[in-house]
């Protein structure tokens, strides 16, 4: 394996460690008294699109980008 080539995605197992830290990151935002006002009453799709865009970041898939321009 050439690590230089190599993506983070990759590297992690792909796409489930960027999902759990999605939803980790929601789950604490959602029990947080002074952050939760500052978002939508439903978290899934933000949640998804984090994990999206995590995903395209460290070198998965372009979904996110195919989804949202």
């Amino acid at each position: 394996m050439n690590l230089s080539q190599t993506t983070v995605f990759a590297l992690v197992g792909g796409e489930e460690p960027f999902l759990r830290l999605a939803h980790d990151f929601y789950e604490r935002v959602d029990k947080d008294p002074a952050l939760r006002p500052m978002f939508p009453g439903d978290l899934t799709g933000p949640e998804e699109r984090l994990a999206l865009f995590l995903i395209q970041y460290f070198g998965g898939p372009a979904t996110y980008s195919e989804h949202r321009g």
